[in-house]
């Protein structure tokens, strides 16, 4: 508990200068029944990091993902993971720096598209910076159920990661093996006593890497001569390298 206490007020320091709309902080009180529900499931917390949906669908399929978390539907590429970890999602989800795209809304700060918001775009319009502005009270309802809907998610990351769960980052996308070293410095930075793995499948199959030594995996593009797809790929991981480990001895 004291743990949790701290690590909620460094949080507070870190962000209580600046006046974002974003206040997903304020969510942890509703998020924690969540983590105890996640606790008495007694199964590894799969939090995907992009750069698609893809690791989010596989491990639905695989029966893993019992919450949603903040990049679970979204296309991230890897440098705008890198800030919005960096920044503890400051204004992740803030129409003033939303614009629309033929993809759906996409953050102009960050570069993430977020193709399944349930906005109704012609409620919408751009001002004069190219971000978004709401037409009717109808669109700021939605966005603040969308903006809600978001909160709790990166509340429920960051409550998550300051227990002893064992949490699997899944990353699947345009990723070297450098990048992906990269990635689990930044999070063990972020979060030194989480008990995570990270597990990374790159789009890229130039060298031909694959780097196995827990707690950090780093698997190279799939052969087509042995998957059908990627979805088919990263199922086999999250099966192999998730799903039937021994991690539920440590709930």
């Amino acid at each position: 508990m004291i743990k949790f206490l701290f690590f909620i007020i460094t949080l507070t320091i870190n962000l209580l200068h600046s006046s974002d709309e974003f206040d997903w902080m304020s969510y942890y009180p509703t998020v924690q029944n969540d983590v105890k529900k996640i606790r008495r499931l007694k199964k590894p917390v799969v939090i995907s990091l992009g750069s698609t949906c893809s690791p989010s669908y596989m491990s639905q399929v695989c029966g893993l993902r019992t919450y949603s978390f903040p990049n679970d539907w979204n296309w991230t590429p890897f440098s705008s993971l890198v800030k919005l970890l960096e920044n503890d999602y400051y204004n992740f989800f803030n129409y003033e720096y939303f614009t629309i795209t033929d993809y759906g809304v996409m953050h102009i700060d960050y570069g993430i598209v977020l193709p399944h918001l349930r906005l109704d775009l012609k409620n919408w319009a751009l001002n004069e910076n190219g971000t978004t502005v709401a037409l009717n009270e109808i669109a700021m309802q939605e966005y603040i159920t969308e903006k809600e809907k978001f909160s709790r998610r990166v509340a429920r990351m960051y409550s998550v990661l300051s227990t002893s769960l064992p949490v699997y980052f899944l990353r699947h996308g345009a990723i070297t093996i450098d990048e992906a070293h990269q990635l689990y410095n930044l999070l063990h930075q972020k979060f030194p006593d989480a008990n995570f793995t990270l597990i990374c499948i790159s789009y890229y199959e130039d060298d031909g890497v694959c780097y196995q030594e827990s707690p950090f995996y780093f698997f190279p593009k799939e052969k087509d001569d042995e998957f059908s797809n990627r979805d088919e790929y990263i199922k086999y991981i999250i099966k192999h390298y998730i799903k039937n480990t021994k991690d539920r001895a440590l709930f």
